[in-house]
């Protein structure tokens, strides 16, 4: 079992090539705001702090695919 961080990230992913995301139920509102923001830094912003992220995997565990909003462009494993 994992569990945390709580309140914030003290770590920069801005400062790896390779993040993984990883969450379960609705532990994904910490770690999509993660993503949200390395995502933002380097694509809207053009990577203007310098950052060296190239590849991001995201993984939410949940008991079902019924969640509506976020069903499109999600695949089952």
């Amino acid at each position: 079992m994992l569990d945390g961080p709580y309140g914030g990230s003290s770590v920069d992913l801005g400062l790896y090539e390779s993040v993984f995301l990883i969450a379960g139920g609705s532990g994904v509102t910490f770690t999509l705001g993660l993503l949200d923001d390395i995502v933002g830094r380097c694509v809207k912003l053009g990577r203007s702090q310098g950052e060296r992220t190239r590849r991001i995997e995201f993984t939410w565990c949940i008991r079902s695919i019924g969640i509506s909003f976020l069903t499109t462009g999600v695949t089952s494993s």
